[in-house]
């Protein structure tokens, strides 16, 4: 994947990348601590491109060049 990371700073992206991170942790689940001046923060990545192999690794030799083809966004997003 190719894409840019960006900070979560609005407390209630925050608070649903906590939930996917610690599913279940009560006390990981405090969006304040990871906002603002404090030393931790939390990320989410953002794809412009994305790749997958189109052959196993039985199929690569040593004249392989290309083994990766684009897959459009809007169908990734259609997979999620």
């Amino acid at each position: 994947m190719q894409g840019k990371a960006e900070e979560l700073v609005e407390l209630s992206e925050i608070a649903k990348g906590l939930k996917l991170l610690y599913p279940g942790d009560n006390s990981e689940q405090d969006a304040s601590k990871v906002q603002g001046d404090n030393v931790r923060r939390l990320y989410k990545f953002v794809p412009h491109t994305v790749w997958l192999n189109d052959k196993s690794e039985r199929q690569v030799t040593r004249e392989t060049i290309k083994m990766r083809v684009e897959v459009p966004l809007d169908h990734m997003i259609k997979a999620l």
